[in-house]
């Protein structure tokens, strides 16, 4: 499960730069469940005008960055995280396990020139990792 709670910078007509924070539910190597705190920067860049209105936000509702951003950074979350066990999750650096997250994501960023978008992430910063806890 993953939540987005964000914000929206305005850089220019045709771009804008968005910061989430991201929660993602993930198994580690060893199995356990774990809950992922992210926060994500990212640059939603249209090669068309009037994509968004004044306030950054998109003009029309088919467009929505969230969706597109949400579903690359779930598989980077859940690529990393399980490649290590709980120990060595709960105790590495977690600029380290960030650093890995973006070079999952930035691997999969929406290059197409077909399209009328592209998807820049600029940073993960993992915030915290928990044990999901069983009710």
């Amino acid at each position: 499960m993953i939540f987005i709670l964000g914000c929206v910078g305005k850089t220019n007509k045709e771009s804008r730069q968005f910061e989430n924070l991201v929660e993602t539910t993930a198994l580690s190597k060893d199995g356990k469940e774990l809950i992922t705190y992210s926060r994500i920067f990212y640059v939603f860049e249209s090669k068309r005008e009037h994509l968004f209105d004044e306030k950054g936000f998109f003009i029309s509702e088919n467009n929505k960055s969230d969706d597109l951003a949400e579903s690359i950074v779930r598989s980077g979350v859940r690529s990393v995280v399980g490649k290590y066990n709980l120990d060595s999750l709960l105790t590495f650096d977690k600029m380290q396990l960030g650093r890995e997250m973006e070079d999952f994501v930035r691997s999969m960023e929406i290059e197409n020139v077909n399209s009328d978008f592209d998807i820049r992430f600029n940073a993960i910063l993992v915030e915290r990792i928990n044990l999901r806890k069983k009710p």
